[in-house]
């Protein structure tokens, strides 16, 4: 089920993107604290047969920025895609994306395999920008 374009985001509340490639797995996490956004990227390693989470990275952002972001990005439009993977690609990236908006009002899930929503890549691009931003 597609939103549609009457639905805003006025308050993120998490949103969760998980990314995984051959040799990689990642986690993203934003949380918004009042007027501020927790930008976080964990690399997923295992150890001893287990998932281990380290953090990889994080930046503070304004939260009027990440939700010029989300609202550039229309990711309101994402929720329900599911990007099959393209026939004769062997390899690719995945990602899964979770988020709970405007207090719960209502969710956002999406997810493909080498497949994505119109403007999924600069979405990740800035949270990558930012987290590299603060390690500087």
């Amino acid at each position: 089920m597609f939103f549609s374009n009457k639905k805003q985001i006025d308050l993120i509340d998490c949103i969760i993107i998980e990314v995984s490639g051959m040799r990689f797995r990642h986690e993203y996490s934003i949380l918004q604290k009042e007027d501020t956004a927790e930008v976080t990227r964990y690399e997923i390693k295992i150890r001893d047969g287990r998932d281990v989470k380290e953090r990889d990275g994080s930046a503070e952002v304004s939260a009027a920025e990440i939700l010029e972001l989300c609202k550039n990005c229309d990711i309101v439009k994402w929720d329900g895609f599911h990007g099959a993977h393209p026939k004769n690609v062997s390899d690719g990236i995945m990602f899964r994306f979770k988020a709970s908006v405007n207090n719960g009002e209502f969710q956002i899930h999406a997810d493909g395999s080498e497949n994505f929503p119109k403007h999924y890549k600069e979405f990740m691009s800035a949270l990558d920008e930012y987290i590299r931003g603060q390690q500087a």
